[in-house]
């Protein structure tokens, strides 16, 4: 849902000027978005966005008006498809602010995590022939096990290097004329 300011009247004082509001139109039962392009004294002039029916004369038609939040850019949507494909530990489509985008996005997490799913797959079909095993169930289970013993064996050496550093530090602390 698209975030929206409080409604304000033509006695409220003048609309920002090319910014995205929702428009009360006086005679007229729905709302409509537009800009504001002119604003001289108390006569606007909108310009409303595609969709919406352009017959109607909106000059001091308008009687209340209401700020949208900036629609986000494509530049903003890329950047954010980028972000979430590099940590997807969240639903996209859900993100604050980019209510306009859903469709999309979430149609991008969907074509991402299949995409994820295949390579997953050729991935454990390919390592299944190197080690003779045909059930992806065990397949899967020993690529785990590798991965988890990998990590352990990064963290054996990790602490190694941090108690040889140690240790040169002592040395230093013991012998400071040597080093």
């Amino acid at each position: 849902m698209t975030e929206k300011g409080e409604w304000k009247h033509k006695q409220d004082g003048q609309p920002p000027k090319d910014m995205r509001c929702e428009l009360l139109i006086a005679g007229v039962a729905e709302t409509f978005v537009g800009k504001a392009i002119t604003v001289d004294g108390d006569d606007w002039l909108w310009r409303l966005e595609e969709g919406c029916y352009v017959g109607l004369p909106l000059k001091a038609q308008v009687i209340a008006y209401r700020v949208l939040c900036p629609k986000k850019t494509r530049g903003e949507v890329d950047a954010l498809k980028s972000n979430w494909y590099d940590d997807p530990s969240w639903e996209i489509e859900e993100t604050e602010g980019f209510d306009e985008y859903r469709d999309e996005l979430e149609t991008y997490r969907q074509m991402c995590e299949q995409a994820w799913q295949w390579q997953r797959e050729e991935k454990v079909a390919a390592r299944g022939k190197v080690m003779g095993l045909e059930n992806p169930v065990t397949i899967e289970y020993i690529m785990e096990m590798e991965h988890q013993i990998k990590r352990a064996l990064d963290a054996v050496q990790e602490l190694k290097d941090g108690l040889a550093a140690a240790e040169a530090k002592i040395d230093r602390l013991r012998y400071p004329g040597r080093f």
